[in-house]
């Protein structure tokens, strides 16, 4: 069986920034996690505003 990565279609949600170059320099989103409200805004701004929960 084959699968296919989607890069684009990926979002990489991390606390640790020292981790999100390595997924950046692959093509895949990543956000910074520090704290539940700015991840949830930074996710918000990447999904249209369509965060289930909001």
């Amino acid at each position: 069986m084959t699968y296919r990565s989607y890069r684009a279609d990926c979002l990489f949600v991390e606390d640790r920034a020292v981790s999100l170059p390595s997924a950046a320099a692959l093509g895949i989103r990543t956000i910074h996690h520090t704290d539940a409200a700015a991840t949830v805004a930074q996710l918000d701004a990447l999904l249209g505003g369509t965060t289930p929960g909001k």
